[in-house]
């Protein structure tokens, strides 16, 4: 049974298992959408046929504003209900999130061709995903349904990116 909602939390916040458990998971979130993000762009570069150069230049730009972006968000909207743990919160998914961008980044350009870096950050990504799914959720199907769920994100960006770029060569 769950713990009594503390008083300092309004009605739209669910009541907690624990009352020191975050209200996020860093580790989580920015495991999960570094990787997805990170493959997702790689996929649509792959799909349009975009110079490494210009790969590298916009995972460069996006390994600065996404993470902050990301957490900065996520600091605001925890603020008001605990602005130390938003500040932990903030600074924790920031660094999940830069180290993984990193680690993307680092894989395009040490790969010899687009489409390794695809398959190397692929691996990764996969290793990444069911590292912190397995710790965090009670089940294989859990774990194999959330992992679905984010080859769908990248799968889809890869088809769209696809249609466009045979779209705009006609």
């Amino acid at each position: 049974m769950a713990s009594p909602r503390p008083a300092f939390l309004p009605s739209h916040y669910p009541p907690s298992e624990d009352a020191t458990t975050p209200a996020l998971n860093a580790r989580g979130f920015g495991i999960s959408n570094g990787v997805i993000t990170i493959l997702a762009l790689i996929a649509g570069f792959v799909a349009t046929g975009t110079p490494k150069v210009g790969v590298v230049g916009a995972l460069l730009s996006l390994l600065i504003t996404d993470p902050l972006g990301d957490s900065y968000s996520i600091y605001i909207a925890m603020r008001d209900r605990d602005e130390d743990e938003a500040l932990h919160t903030f600074r924790s998914t920031w660094l999940y999130q830069v180290l993984v961008q990193t680690l993307f980044l680092v894989v395009v350009l040490c790969a010899p061709s687009l489409p390794t870096a695809l398959g190397i950050a692929s691996v990764l990504g996969t290793g990444l995903i069911f590292y912190d799914l397995i710790q965090r959720l009670p089940s294989a199907t859990l774990v194999l349904r959330e992992y679905a769920a984010m080859v769908a994100i990248v799968t889809f960006t890869f088809a769209v990116d696809s249609g466009v770029m045979r779209v705009m060569k006609e």
